[in-house]
């Protein structure tokens, strides 16, 4: 799986959210909106509403 090296904050919040038992699902998801908003501000906002949204 490749790392991308554009947002530093993918990988951060991916290993947290590892916790959850879906390290892969998770990262998917967080990498590919990274890619999108290209670490705003509001990619912290999405990914607890993505993970959230995954978790329930």
């Amino acid at each position: 799986m490749p790392t991308s090296q554009t947002c530093l904050t993918c990988n951060h919040i991916s290993m947290p959210l590892s916790q959850t038992g879906s390290y892969s699902h998770t990262y998917i998801g967080v990498t590919y909106r990274c890619q999108r908003i290209k670490c705003g501000l509001t990619l912290t906002h999405i990914s607890e509403f993505y993970v959230m949204t995954y978790v329930s």
